[in-house]
């Protein structure tokens, strides 16, 4: 109770609440004020649209009927009375300027207006008589009506501003403030006293229903701390025993807890088991699709492609068969190397134009089917023998074809990625000997790689490659594995949507890949944790948390090491190779 009276804290609530109620009656006569403001100079601006409408709808007649009056002077070329009819247009007042020419572009009469830009436009009029035009008149009209009126209206509006703005002073400092206060200073004479310990206290209702609700809620915050206050006492007294009692049912509770965690050590061995075996098929997965995928194709042009392509045969000249056995041959290559090239935008609308050009009905297509068959790049020397249409379903078969060998060579590598998966289950799980002398071209197995996942990265993902020739002595296998764990884990971290980076070269004498994406980057509080078996972000079958451990442990077989910077909008994975790793001819071992 001392400590309450102490800190006074009913009297600086009953301070703070007056400041709160003067800080109210500021805003409320500043807002009342800025409304009043803001309503005027919507009525000035309504007025004065009006007023202008009016003004320009008068100068229309006005011009028309000035057109009437000087058809008959015009007609008679009689300058005099044109100029006598400008002058007294210009008496009136309203016309502030007049221009009249006759038929002979001789210039009768001409006063500029005096001021500068009016508010009311010009009004340009021809002059004709018995449907022949005779010269030509330009009114200009005073907008001093208009100007006048905002005028009078601003005068207007800042007297009532001022009006207001006293009546609410007054009526603020005699009638509202008295009418407040007055409750609230015998509500503070009660607050002085409970905050002084007299919990015993009441403060008398005022009769106002607003303040009669703080009354209340002082008079029961006063009573609800009485009886906290004896209740803290009461608890006091039996603390000791719940404390005992409590002690006795914690030893209870770390026996049952040491016997449960005998239970979990035992069901996490065969969770992990199942994870393991989990992680596995899905990183069978990308291989398996992409067989799944490519047998699908190679079946399906079975099926309906080569019937028809050996009938077509049968039928070409010999020019036609000799460019399809050209077109093979010239394809075969891309087709068994898998080449992955991005795609020139410029080089392929050249071809669909130089196709239409030649007649062929479907250009686009066409286009593209020599992009993907590796072609594109001889466009130049191959079009001359393509200019006939004839040639199309050539062009078209040997697409097919050169398609049909690609997709095996997908399978083949699919079939090896897989392979490659179990050999990597087997080292993760036992020690194993493995041969490190292969000379590889990294930057050749990224694109494989990109060819391979072509089906997820082919839409709404942008690929940067900024190749440095960099080649190493080591497993192309094991590394295959380790690029398209990164770079898939890449996508899906973009939500297969925006730009993947894919760098490698010399820095400081080592030889480094770095896998960069652009999305929303790794979380702070799970950074130390990507590496760890089992440990992943992704819900369901698409991880179990086994690609990364597997990266690091086949990273650190071939003297590497694997890092990685996160931030929103850029996560870089980044392998390394120590410089003797270059030209290791040696056997390593790579350990579980």
């Amino acid at each position: 109770m001392k400590t309450l009276s102490e800190i006074g804290l009913f009297k600086r609530g009953k301070k703070v609440s007056r400041q709160l109620i003067a800080e109210a009656e500021r805003i409320a006569l500043a807002i009342s004020t800025i409304s009043i403001i803001v309503l005027q100079l919507i009525l000035l601006l309504i007025i004065s649209s009006i007023t202008v409408g009016t003004v320009k709808r008068q100068s229309v007649t006005a011009a028309d009927e000035v057109v009437k009056l000087l058809q008959e002077p015009l007609y008679k070329f009689d300058a005099v009375q044109a100029r006598r009819i400008g002058e007294a247009l210009l008496q009136s007042g309203r016309i502030s300027g007049i221009k009249i020419v006759s038929e002979l572009d001789d210039l009768w009469f001409d006063h500029p207006p005096a001021g500068g830009a009016s508010l009311i436009p010009p009004q340009y009029r021809s002059v004709a008589y018995e449907g022949s035009q005779i010269g030509s008149i330009e009114l200009y009209f005073s907008d001093a009506e208009v100007v006048k009126t905002r005028i009078i209206f601003l005068v207007l509006m800042t007297v009532m501003v001022l009006v207001t703005v006293l009546s609410s002073l007054f009526v603020n400092s005699r009638v509202l403030k008295p009418l407040i206060f007055g409750p609230l200073n015998k509500i503070g004479q009660g607050i002085d006293a409970i905050a002084g310990g007299a919990f015993e206290t009441r403060v008398e209702p005022s009769g106002f229903a607003d303040v009669d609700t703080i009354v209340n809620l002082v008079n029961n915050m006063a009573s609800k701390i009485y009886t906290k206050n004896i209740e803290l006492m009461e608890s006091n007294n039996t603390l000791e025993k719940r404390v005992n009692e409590r002690t006795a049912e914690l030893k209870n509770s770390l026996e049952q807890l040491g016997k449960a965690q005998e239970r979990l050590i035992e069901a996490g061995k065969l969770s992990a088991l199942g994870q393991l075996a989990a992680g596995i098929a899905h990183e069978l997965n990308t291989p398996l699709g992409s067989i799944k995928s490519s047998s699908r194709s190679v079946a399906d042009y079975l099926d309906r492609s080569v019937p028809g392509q050996l009938e077509r045969f049968h039928g070409w000249d010999d020019s036609q068969r000799t460019l399809f056995m050209e077109f093979l041959a010239l394809g075969r290559p891309f087709a068994e190397e898998l080449d992955y090239a991005p795609p020139d935008r410029k080089r392929f609308q050249r071809m669909v134009e130089a196709l239409q050009n030649a007649g062929y009905s479907e250009p686009v297509e066409l286009a593209g089917a020599l992009d993907d068959t590796g072609l594109s790049e001889r466009f130049d020397e191959l079009f001359p023998r393509l200019s006939r249409p004839s040639m199309e379903g050539v062009l078209r078969d040997a697409a097919l074809w050169i398609g049909a060998l690609r997709q095996s060579t997908v399978i083949r590598l699919s079939t090896q990625k897989a392979e490659t998966v179990v050999d990597a289950l087997r080292s993760y799980l036992t020690a194993e000997s493995v041969d490190y002398t292969d000379e590889i071209d990294v930057d050749r197995e990224l694109d494989r790689v990109l060819v391979l996942m072509h089906n997820q990265i082919k839409h709404d993902v942008q690929i940067l490659r900024e190749y440095g020739g960099l080649r190493i002595r080591g497993s192309a296998e094991r590394l295959s594995q380790v690029w398209m764990n990164l770079i898939r884990n890449a996508v899906q971290a973009m939500n297969f949507r925006g730009t993947l980076t894919l760098k490698t070269g010399v820095r400081d004498g080592e030889s480094f890949v770095a896998v960069i994406d652009s999305g929303p980057g790794i979380p702070p509080e799970i950074r130390d944790r990507i590496f760890d078996p089992f440990f992943s972000t992704k819900k369901g079958e698409s991880g179990m948390g086994l690609g990364l451990d597997i990266c690091r442990k086949i990273v650190e077989g071939h003297r590497g090491t694997i890092t990685f910077e996160s931030r929103p909008g850029n996560t870089e994975f980044l392998v390394t190779f120590k410089p003797e790793t270059d030209s290791n001819a040696a056997t390593e071992t790579e350990g579980a």
